[in-house]
């Protein structure tokens, strides 16, 4: 089953963590079967410091499969964002793009932040939970 890693868990791969979290994304990469978004690139190359990684990190993320924007994800961030408000909770705008390009292609969501576990339900999210 493909996945959309989350930035935390590209965060964990690239700082060398062995989480349950980061072998999986790599048997999911290994395989060709990670995807991702620019949004998640854009949150991660300019905080990697060391060279070396960052490189390494960048050639990774040429060779994942992108989703691209659709016509209609903004207005489901927003009706999302909606969604969230009456339950009393709020999202963050780069979180809740993620969560819709993962609903939008119905690829689940690979995270290590709970926060995506406390909206799932709410918006109809799939998150792998390991």
């Amino acid at each position: 089953m493909k996945c959309l890693a989350d930035s935390c868990v590209w965060i964990d791969f690239s700082q060398g963590k062995n989480t349950k979290e980061v072998i999986y994304f790599e048997e999911m990469l290994k395989n060709k079967l990670l995807y991702t978004v620019g949004l998640v690139k854009a949150e991660i190359i300019p905080f990697i410091k060391d060279t070396k990684i960052q490189n390494k990190v960048e050639d990774l993320f040429d060779v994942v499969s992108y989703l691209f924007d659709y016509v209609n994800v903004w207005n489901e961030v927003i009706l999302h964002q909606k969604k969230l408000l009456k339950k009393g909770l709020v999202g963050s705008v780069p979180d809740l793009l993620l969560a819709s390009f993962s609903i939008h292609y119905n690829v689940p969501l690979l995270t290590t932040d709970h926060y995506f576990f406390s909206i799932a339900k709410i918006i109809e999210l799939e998150v792998i939970s390991l």
